[in-house]
């Protein structure tokens, strides 16, 4: 038989093996290959993170030199400029000498060089606003031969601080229910925050609701929604009426909405760093602006009402603008009477003394509307200050408007002094219109629909009674009080989807109660008051009660999704809308603003 041979298969066994070691040598070095790129990408993306915060204690260090020099120092507004400028000049002096860096070696011989430094500190000062200073800081950071450039802006201002809230109080703020608010809340005493609302209506009434809404919103600068508190201690919270710990697990967990954080928006502002004014102080300045262009020096203890007063006593005037002051004198002119009419059997001399009195009236009934026909055209063209003598009222009667102009070429406003009320009535007149600055020594009463572009500074109290305010131009009213301001019967239980919307910043030295419980309350600007200031608010429907004295009827309150009746959103732009008539304060302002990545 035939023997059958297999193929010789010697040294098979150590090709496989070659192969194998060889795979295993590819493998291995593409394994220490991807560590060795691994390790130098974590080495760059360590350099460049480093980098990125060298910078920006670069941009600290610089913005503390400002702070430090400047913030809550009592400064003229009128010499801020000139101290910013000179202060720029020693910072610009130290950039060239290279005292704004920092700088260290790591490693042997110095083969890690870390550096940082400030390479341009700018002053944007722009003559289109009369008080705000913005600088611009730039630095430079090296790790490792990885750069990174920053800048940041820091703004500098003599604005009060109640301008940059959305809802507010030197004293406690208080919030009752639920309102919606977006943009930044302050309390210089206490933040008190409860889920029930209370009202009077013939008795006094409390109603569940949910807790305050804080929203991340808001124009003008403030879209994180930040509550700015004392400290901790001073949050309160109540659950259905009783105590708990807020921001806590098993207490109030979530006594500002479902939306805010509080290790985020939760900030530490002392009371004896807010920026704060004192309206009488302001209405002083404003009015010595106006009336003062010759630097009279009035008695010191005139003040208010007594200061414009002396002023408007030191010329002599027709109360017609006629008169050799610095600005406008202007009043009412008085109607005259219609003569009476003789009774039946009246004799001829009677008769004829009274065909007298008619030619007389005429003469002065022309008089009088020409002085009218002037004063209304002043008013609503006024080209100059003025001081109107007794109470004014506009309600379409006679006045349909009125319009201040600024002064042409001087970045400074005219304004309307009215030595006495102001009442704007728009009920039965359509739409008025008032633009333009006013000062009013007594109470002001605002009712309709009024469209506004204005700063308005009160020495009484404030009534404002079913009205609409509204931007004209897309503009608001700025509204400072020296007494309080009442606002109420807005949108009363009514429930529209387009609510009734008042476009205006209000301030009052008094204290102030808010609500939005059976009326409405929609507010784009802010609410601030030196006082305690409470907001009552509740969500969803509300109807009238069966009787004057019963409970109003609200539907079930089950979500932050449901319209609140109170909502308030900040809008910045006032500063740029009326910075003109803004009362300026001594005691300025540093804001530091956001990063800025370069390269």
């Amino acid at each position: 038989m035939r023997k059958i041979r297999f193929r010789d298969e010697h040294g098979s066994a150590l090709v496989m093996v070659l192969f194998m070691a060889l795979l295993l040598t590819i493998l291995g070095t593409a394994v220490v290959a991807a560590a060795i790129g691994g390790a130098q990408r974590t080495q760059t993306r360590e350099n460049d993170v480093q980098s990125l915060h060298l910078a920006e204690k670069a941009l600290d260090e610089g913005a503390s030199y400002i702070f430090s020099e400047l913030d809550s120092k009592n400064i003229e507004p009128e010499k801020l400029d000139g101290v910013i400028r000179n202060y720029m000049s020693e910072l610009e002096e130290k950039i060239k000498a290279g005292q704004l860096t920092l700088g260290s070696e790591l490693g042997a011989n110095g083969v890690d060089k870390v550096s940082a430094k400030i390479t341009e500190i700018k002053y944007n000062k722009s003559s289109t606003s009369a008080t705000e200073y913005p600088i611009t800081l730039r630095s430079e950071a090296v790790v490792n031969g990885v750069k990174r450039k920053l800048s940041r802006e820091i703004v500098i201002d003599t604005f009060p601080d109640f301008l940059r809230y959305a809802l507010g109080s030197e004293g406690d703020l208080i919030l009752n229910g639920s309102p919606d608010m977006k943009g930044n809340i302050y309390a210089g005493q206490n933040l008190l925050l409860s889920n029930t609302a209370h009202y009077t209506h013939g008795n006094a009434y409390d109603a569940p609701t949910l807790f305050p809404v804080l929203l991340p919103e808001g124009t003008g600068g403030q879209e994180d929604g930040e509550a700015h508190i004392q400290s901790l201690k001073k949050v309160g919270c109540f659950d259905q009426g009783i105590g708990k710990s807020p921001f806590q697990a098993g207490g109030c967990e979530k006594p500002l909405g479902s939306a805010f954080d509080p290790a985020k928006n939760l900030r530490i502002k002392p009371l004896s760093k807010f920026v704060s004014m004192n309206v009488e102080e302001s209405f002083n300045d404003k009015a010595r602006e106006a009336l003062d262009p010759n630097s009279l020096q009035p008695n010191a203890k005139d003040s208010g009402k007594a200061l414009v007063q002396w002023y408007d006593d030191q010329y002599k005037s027709d109360g017609n603008g006629n008169g050799n002051a610095p600005f406008l004198q202007l009043e009412m002119p008085e109607e005259p009477a219609y003569p009476p009419i003789p009774g039946e059997g009246a004799s001829e001399e009677e008769i004829t003394k009274y065909n007298a009195d008619i030619e007389e009236y005429k003469v002065k009934l022309a008089v009088y509307k020409e002085a009218l026909n002037k004063l209304v055209a002043q008013l609503t063209d006024l080209n100059q200050s003025a001081i109107f003598r007794g109470d004014l009222t506009v309600d379409g009667s006679m006045l349909q408007s009125l319009k201040i102009n600024t002064s042409q070429g001087s970045g400074k406003t005219n304004w309307l002094i009215v030595n006495g009320n102001l009442n704007i009535d728009a009920r039965f007149a359509g739409d008025i219109g008032i633009a333009g600055n006013i000062l009013v020594t007594g109470n002001i009463a605002i009712n309709g629909n009024v469209h506004f572009d204005s700063t308005v500074f009160t020495l009484g109290k404030t009534e404002i009674v079913d009205a609409s305010i509204q931007g004209l131009n897309g503009k608001e009213l700025v509204l400072i009080g020296k007494g309080p301001i009442e606002i109420y019967r807005v949108d009363a239980f009514k429930n529209t989807e387009r609510p009734t919307i008042l476009s205006a910043f209000f301030y009052t030295d008094d204290k102030a109660e808010l609500y939005g419980v059976g009326s409405t309350f929609h507010l784009k600007g802010g609410f601030f008051a030196k006082g305690d200031l409470t907001i009552n608010a509740m969500r969803g429907r509300a109807d009238g009660p069966s009787g004057s004295s019963d409970p109003l009827v609200f539907e079930q309150q089950v979500g932050e999704q449901q319209t609140a009746r109170f909502s308030v959103e900040y809008n910045g732009d006032v500063f740029k809308h009326q910075y003109i008539g803004l009362p300026r304060v001594s005691k300025i302002s540093v804001r530091i603003g956001s990063l800025k990545l370069e390269s």
